[in-house]
């Protein structure tokens, strides 16, 4: 939506089943742009070969990409499938990687563009309850740092998002409920998040951290030993 406010047309794509064919109808009438959407996993190449075939075929010029799919979790190590963390590490860390890959050339095409990386706290901080998530965060993180000079020359700039805490559903509501002190004020809405994020990236920014009690924690870690931070995280974490 807050693409669609400044006037860009949007192709979305979500997983079946969240309601994405009615987002896509309400965002196009109230913003007056043309929405395209695509419901499928990304983690599957059938489903990115989709998506890439059906941008190409809108003909619309591509001056922003968001890379915001992510996968979380919140459990020990030891206690979650192998396979949750493979296809965790392919959404959260490979897909971004295939996906600018292939659309940068058409971004170039068009003489200037715009990416936004979403990242997390997390990059910085590790939780032990959150060890591989948190890990492929700090993979989005290098990556973005690795690439950007690359980007620059080709007239793309690219700005990474290290959000706290998001109401992005309803479990993730339940459970931000239960939190408390500093972990329940840096939680934020989607909406906020997706301006803070909007504003740095068009002013070239390199990277956000949205909210002021997530970027305090942030400072909090350049001061305070990294076991500390993580203690104070984790008791947080368990309610």
């Amino acid at each position: 939506e807050g693409l669609a406010k400044r006037g860009y047309d949007l192709f979305l794509i979500s997983l079946p089943g969240e309601g994405l064919a009615d987002t896509s109808a309400r965002i196009s009438m109230t913003y007056d742009v043309r929405c395209h959407f695509l419901e499928g996993d990304l983690c599957s190449p059938e489903v990115r070969r989709l998506l890439l075939e059906q941008v190409m075929d809108t003909g619309m010029d591509l001056h922003v990409i968001v890379n915001n799919a992510g996968l979380g979790s919140t459990s020990p190590f030891f206690q979650v499938p192998a396979d949750f963390y493979e296809r965790q590490v392919m959404l959260n860390s490979a897909v971004p990687v295939m996906l600018t890959h292939a659309l940068i050339p058409r971004m170039v095409r068009n003489g200037r563009g715009h990416i936004l990386m979403v990242s997390s706290l997390g990059a910085f901080i590790h939780v032990p309850e959150k060890a591989v998530y948190d890990a492929t965060k700090a993979f989005i993180a290098h990556l973005s740092q690795a690439i950007r000079p690359l980007l620059k020359e080709r007239q793309v700039h690219l700005c990474v998002c290290f959000p706290g805490p998001v109401n992005t559903n309803q479990r993730l509501r339940q459970f931000h409920a239960g939190l408390s002190g500093l972990a329940r004020k840096m939680v934020m809405e989607p909406g906020q998040v997706a301006e803070e994020s909007l504003h740095a990236l068009f002013n070239h920014r390199k990277q956000i951290i949205p909210g002021h009690w997530n970027r305090a924690l942030n400072a909090l870690r350049s001061i305070l030993p990294d076991a500390w931070v993580r203690s104070i995280i984790t008791r947080r974490l368990r309610g």
